[in-house]
């Protein structure tokens, strides 16, 4: 018998009586036996049992919420390497749901109906393509292989029955899980990203949760969503309490507070987040931060009031908690993110700017690059298509009139000439580090412009990849036959195109971690030179004048893509069309190395 399924008497009778209601519909009533055609019963089994599945593995609400809330927490700490964590997670789901957990039925209900989105969604479809499973057991290893199949095919949910009676139901939940982790690592590696904020991204309950609107502590707005359960609701009246008691309080009133407070509740509920649980405040204080993301001046009070809010709720759970030692780290959390939001006022009010030069000066500049001059050429080559690398890249022999494109010069080879990447001598450590004459390359990735260039091209949906070929992609039309392609989807294109070449080797596996310290130390010269007024300064220390050629090579290239220029004086600046992409770019690369030093 299958491991997860175990004989349990009179189940037969239990699930007839289940299916009864479902038979009916079909004109089947069992509870006339003599009166039942056999072949009429069969034929309405089928229906009635895929019903049946449907309203078991199809949580709704707080369970949908739960189940996707222990995906999560598994992916994350999977990818944290937190073996005994994750499989604590899987182990603490019963059989039988209760108010505040979900059943092990509605995470793989959930699980299935995950995977079968995600792997017809063509925009994931060259992510998903190196998940790679992995678990010490065989038999998981065996369910998440065959998962991976039936997802693959879009037939996860419709296969149930197949897979629980090969699998048995404990090792198709541990497998789902494991295939959830692992497709959500690829993506996340894929776009450059936090596994963290991947899930946070996929795994939510609501995907409009970015809408949500929380109450601005002080302004009297009630959030429209609440979405909290009868367990929140207990804590945050102790919470209003614990306010009435306090003789200094964030908002105006008692009620504004309580009423910010629940708002919070909600919006972390709708990514699996639980807030009675500190470790899940720094999913609510991402979401938050999210939100301060957006444009205007509503957006940025919005986060630091909340965030205010929050902090005063960590006090509040010191008091009552009986180990309030446990909240100590998500104080951290929030403090960290209060003092990132009052030092980013300068720089938001920079890239404001920027966003604010006329709309056409921005586009023309954004034009001239040859990070966008190159795409109609590129687009004519491709034709209506080309053949790839089983990696998903430029062949060896496209290489070479693909980089040309860029103004680079390099040569796919199959092994590399003796001392190819020898580094050169007779250069000092506030120069760029020279490039070779000619770049010899056993992959596409070996070449940093043309890898970032076709990753943005990827992003901005320019070109798409199947398993064997690269073809123009849905926003292609307008950068060919002389078209004008919309200043926000050039502007995508050079931004994206910036923070790709800026983390090029970041995320590579470094001894001494150099080449993230290398992207850090390049993204601060980009910025400085686009942003002289924040008064950035280069680091003084032995290690970053060893790393400096590398990172001024990085900005030496941006120039030479026209997406930095110099002044009179020689010094680096970014033209004033181009400062918000650039900009942009560049923090993107800032932002990921402080969630990572935060995690």
């Amino acid at each position: 018998m299958p491991p997860g399924v175990t004989h349990v008497p009179g189940l037969a009778d239990s699930i007839l009586n289940e299916l009864a209601p479902l038979l009916a519909a079909e004109g089947i009533d069992l509870s006339d036996p003599k009166g039942v055609d056999i072949d009429a019963l069969q034929a309405a089994l089928g229906p009635a049992v895929e019903r049946r599945n449907m309203e078991l593995f199809t949580p709704t609400g707080a369970h949908r919420t739960q189940a996707l809330a222990v995906l999560r927490r598994f992916t994350e700490a999977t990818a944290a390497g937190r073996a005994d964590e994750a499989q604590a997670v899987l182990d603490g789901v019963e059989t039988d749901e209760t108010e505040d957990h979900p059943a092990i039925s509605h995470v793989i209900g959930v699980t299935l109906g995950l995977l079968d989105s995600w792997y017809a969604d063509r925009r994931l479809r060259t992510a998903l393509s190196s998940a790679r499973i992995a678990s010490r057991r065989r038999s998981v290893r065996a369910s998440a292989t065959d998962l991976l199949a039936a997802a693959r095919r879009n037939t996860a949910f419709s296969s149930l029955d197949e897979l629980t009676i090969t699998h048995g139901g404990l090792d198709l939940f541990e497998g789902g899980a494991t295939l959830i982790a692992a497709s959500i690592s690829a993506i996340a590696k894929r776009q450059r990203r936090s596994v963290t904020a991947t899930c946070r991204e996929l795994l939510i309950a609501d995907p409009e949760y970015t809408s949500v609107d929380v109450v601005v502590a002080g302004t009297g707005r009630a959030a429209e969503t609440d979405g909290t359960t009868p367990a929140d609701d207990r804590i945050l009246a102790e919470f209003e309490e614990w306010l009435a008691r306090q003789p200094h309080i964030v908002a105006p009133t008692v009620e504004d507070e309580a009423t910010a407070m629940r708002a919070i509740f909600g919006l972390a509920r709708t990514s699996g987040a639980d807030l009675r649980n500190p470790h899940d405040i720094e999913t609510a204080v991402d979401l938050l931060v999210d939100m301060g993301s957006g444009e205007g001046p509503d957006s940025y009070d919005s986060m630091m009031s909340c965030l205010l809010t929050l902090d005063e709720y960590i006090h509040f759970q010191w008091e009552i908690s009986r180990r309030p030692e446990n909240w100590d780290h998500a104080h951290d959390i929030v403090e960290d993110a209060l003092s990132a939001g009052n030092g980013g006022d300068r720089l938001a009010d920079v890239i404001e700017n920027a966003t604010a030069t006329d709309p056409r000066v921005r586009h023309a500049a954004l034009m001239k690059t040859r990070v966008s001059t190159a795409v109609p050429a590129f687009l004519g080559w491709l034709s209506t298509s080309r053949a790839i690398s089983q990696s998903g890249n430029l062949r060896l022999v496209d290489i070479e009139p693909v980089a040309a494109l860029l103004g680079v010069r390099a040569e796919g080879v199959r092994k590399l000439p003796p001392l190819a990447h020898a580094l050169p001598s007779g250069f000092g450590t506030d120069e760029p580090l020279p490039e070779p004459e000619t770049l010899y390359a056993t992959s596409m990735r070996d070449v940093a412009v043309l890898w970032a260039w076709w990753q943005a091209l990827l992003q901005c949906d320019i070109i798409e990849t199947t398993a064997t070929r690269v073809r123009p992609g849905p926003a292609s039309g307008p950068w060919t036959d002389g078209g004008e392609p919309p200043i926000e989807d050039v502007e995508a294109l050079n931004g994206l195109f910036v923070s790709f070449l800026l983390s090029d080797r970041m995320f590579d596996d470094d001894q001494f971690g150099s080449s993230a310290a290398v992207a850090v130390l390049a993204s601060r010269i980009v910025i400085a030179a686009a942003a002289p007024e924040l008064g950035i300064e280069n680091p003084s220390d032995a290690m970053s004048a060893i790393r400096r050629p590398r990172a001024l090579q990085v900005a030496a290239r941006l120039e030479r893509l026209g997406l930095m220029s110099r002044d009179a004086s020689g010094k680096l600046e970014v033209p004033a069309g181009l400062k918000a992409a650039v900009l942009r770019g560049a923090m993107i690369i800032m932002e990921i190395v402080t969630r990572s030093d935060e995690t």
